[in-house]
């Protein structure tokens, strides 16, 4: 074969590892060629290392640095167990962890690799790395928005099974919850409670002459009334229409007729408007213990209802406490 034939067949074979080279010095990440050796010590890496990690490729060989080295240490073990794992079976792996620059700063990086293996025998191990900080921290953003959102509506999902969707006080659901919970404390630690049925006096005159938008109106502003006369403690309730459950926690039962006698002088006082118009509402009051004698939840609302009904046939505008033969408190 002439010289001429032989440069001919040799010179596929050097414009092919030309070709290579160039696409290694210009591949957008780190290449890399580690050997199997006890530091997985680095014996060849592209010019990319030094924009990922701060050391130029020659730091990288003379100080022996690697990319076990670099790695953050939370994400060590995983980073070392998957590489094991995936060598051990001839697999290929793929590796998302935190890489230390040479300022101290961390980044996000994405590696591939795989293992070379000659006469059966691991050689070496080559792959590539590539920088996936911004990406990693837009996603984590994201999952923060989206961890926030998800709270925010779990929150709302909470806040619209336990309240009344027009007064946003607790509906009779949540309530008869406490009212429970207030039966316990009563059992266990002795102490007394009371439970307030109030109902409005007037509020049917104003839906049938009014309209319900004017009755709707009225009944926030009732609640916003109630609301702002007991203590910060006690828990108001829509059970519905118009009436309200109040309990009165830590509350003897004198204590409680006084407070209801108040909520009746409250209400008497406060100027409920729709269109410039005022409107006469009023409220009647029944008052029940909870004590350890109590029986259940049921039993206590019976009674507290049952007195705001015994008040309501006196004429309203009053307060009548359970197991009382008359109404203990009248405003007229």
């Amino acid at each position: 074969m002439s010289s001429r034939d032989q440069d001919n067949v040799m010179t596929p074979s050097h414009d092919g590892e030309e070709r290579f080279r160039r696409l290694v010095e210009n591949f957008p990440g780190v290449v890399y060629l580690r050997r199997n050796d006890a530091l997985a010590s680095i014996q060849y890496v592209n010019d990319a290392i030094e924009g990922l990690t701060g050391y130029s490729p020659e730091e990288v060989l003379a100080r022996a640095i690697t990319f076990a080295g670099l790695c953050h240490p939370e994400d060590r073990a995983v980073y070392d167990a998957d590489i094991k794992r995936a060598i051990t079976r001839r697999h290929a792996f793929h590796l998302v962890y935190r890489l230390r620059h040479r300022s101290g700063e961390w980044r996000w990086v994405e590696e591939h690799g795989v293992g070379v293996y000659r006469d059966d025998e691991l050689e070496s191990v080559e792959g590539f790395i590539t920088d996936i900080n911004d990406r990693r921290v837009a996603e984590r953003r994201t999952e923060a928005r989206r961890d926030r959102t998800r709270d925010t509506i779990a929150r709302q999902l909470i806040h619209e099974a336990t309240h009344d969707a027009l007064t946003g006080l607790i509906n009779r659901a949540e309530f008869e919850r406490r009212l429970e919970r207030d039966l316990q404390s009563a059992r266990t630690g002795f102490a007394r409670h009371a439970l307030c049925y109030l109902d409005l006096d007037g509020f049917k005159q104003v839906n049938d002459t009014s309209g319900h938008l004017a009755g709707d109106a009225v009944l926030r502003q009732v609640v916003k009334t109630l609301s702002g006369a007991i203590r910060s403690r006690d828990t108001l309730a829509r059970l519905g229409g118009d009436e309200f459950g109040l309990l009165l926690e830590h509350c003897s039962l004198d204590q409680a007729a006084a407070a209801a006698a108040n909520l009746i002088q409250v209400m008497r006082e406060a100027h409920f408007l729709w269109k410039e118009r005022e409107l006469s509402i009023g409220i009647s009051i029944g008052v029940a213990p909870i004590s350890v004698d109590s029986e259940d939840s049921i039993a206590v609302l019976g009674e507290a209802d049952a007195a705001c009904y015994h008040a309501k046939r006196q004429g309203g505008n009053r307060v009548h406490v359970s197991g009382e033969t008359i109404a203990v408190v009248l405003t007229n």
